[in-house]
């Protein structure tokens, strides 16, 4: 027997029941796979290049129209001697950056000399579209402007990265 029109009220949810045909309109936003990195080793730079923090996580999407929800949490450190000093944090696929902090999102400026040191714990979000079934690494880099020491995994405190499939 078919169900022309539900009223909640009058069905019980305790019961099974078995439905044929198809939905439409439900739309997409199922996590497909969830996967988890953690790095606890410290890295530092003192360099305006980008370096690996050692953060890394690689990912297989399942259609090619799947998103990737990119989450980051990373304690940082960044000192500077007689100048400013900022880090910035870039997100990057394979070899390509895909997201880039802004060079003054994270650090300090005091005007004058002597040492400044900032300590904090950088949470990153971003939603990427890949475009492939291939294995997809994800990795998070480093860099300290325009002079300083910038550090991740702070004092070994561990970092975490997480990559969910997000699907169409």
């Amino acid at each position: 027997m078919p169900f022309n029109k539900i009223i909640a009220e009058s069905m019980d949810l305790t019961d099974t029941y078995a439905f044929t045909g198809t939905v439409s309109g439900a739309g997409g936003g199922k996590i497909g796979q969830v996967i988890n990195a953690t790095h606890s080793t410290e890295a530092s730079t003192t360099s305006t290049s980008h370096s690996d923090t050692g953060l890394t996580a690689n990912i297989t999407p399942s259609a090619t129209s799947s998103k990737i929800l990119i989450m980051a949490k990373i304690p940082c450190g960044c000192n500077r001697n007689n100048a400013e000093s900022y880090m910035n944090l870039d997100i990057v696929r394979g070899s390509t950056n895909i997201w880039v902090m802004g060079s003054q999102a994270f650090g300090g400026y005091t005007a004058g000399t002597g040492s400044l040191h900032n300590h904090s714990i950088q949470t990153l979000l971003y939603v990427d579209s890949p475009s492939t079934t291939s294995q997809t690494t994800y990795k998070i880099t480093f860099a300290v402007q325009p002079d300083g020491n910038a550090i991740t995994q702070y004092q070994s405190t561990p970092s975490t990265l997480t990559l969910m499939e997000v699907l169409a």
